[in-house]
């Protein structure tokens, strides 16, 4: 089961933090499962941890979780926030504007289709209102 999650792991080829935000977009839409604004990063607990709410690859996190997933050295351990927010060159309001879980629209539903695409809006809002600073931005 692992090896099949570990395959299913999304692999970035963006160059700028524009791209990285629309990877991450793309992600959340093509597997709501994956996304979850209220959590950083959660993986299975193990092999034997095969509860059928978990996507294929494993991981589940919000927007800073996968910037850390999709950028960081697999062996770095750093706070995903502080990495993401500097990986993305966001300033203090910017970090909170995107990171913010209300901001994003996250409810309680427990729907992860519906949570994924209020996610996602809100990431495309954020790229259009900061498109020239994120796209100069490299990552």
């Amino acid at each position: 089961m692992a090896t099949e999650r570990s395959k299913a792991m999304p692999v970035s080829r963006a160059t700028t933090a524009y791209e990285l935000l629309a990877e991450i977009r793309q992600i959340i839409l093509d597997e709501p499962k994956r996304y979850d604004q209220r959590v950083f990063l959660m993986t299975p607990f193990g092999p034997s941890d095969t509860r059928a709410d978990w996507p294929a690859c494993g991981t589940i996190g919000c927007v800073a979780g996968w910037v850390k997933t999709l950028k960081a050295q697999p062996d770095e351990y750093t706070d995903a926030e502080n990495f993401a927010w500097d990986r993305l060159g966001l300033t203090w309001s910017q970090k909170e504007e995107l990171f913010n879980s209300k901001a994003a629209g996250v409810r309680l539903d427990r729907h992860p289709a519906a949570h994924a695409k209020r996610g996602a809006a809100h990431i495309a809002r954020f790229m259009k209102k900061h498109a020239a600073q994120l796209k100069a931005k490299a990552v």
